[in-house]
């Protein structure tokens, strides 16, 4: 399983703050990119798709600050050998 065999998936938050079950849409892994993160009481993380100049910024409540840090720590790049 090589990094062009994964995908981010986008999916709804359920009613009670879990996984939705409907995928809402995906993208290719090798083009989502990390442009921002900021830390504070609502967290932000801003994500990039290639270089067109898109993203989407999610935003995170101090109580899911833990899966704010997970998603930017998954989206750095990885090192070069």
């Amino acid at each position: 399983m090589g990094p062009s065999d994964r995908r981010l998936i986008f999916i709804p938050q359920g009613f009670l703050g879990g996984p939705g079950k409907k995928i809402l849409g995906d993208v290719p892994r090798e083009i989502v990119s990390l442009a921002e993160v900021k830390m504070g009481v609502m967290s932000l993380v801003r994500i990039a798709f290639g270089n067109q100049g898109e993203g989407l910024a999610l935003t995170f409540p101090r109580v899911d600050r833990k899966n704010a840090e997970a998603l930017a720590q998954a989206l750095q790049p990885a090192p070069v050998a």
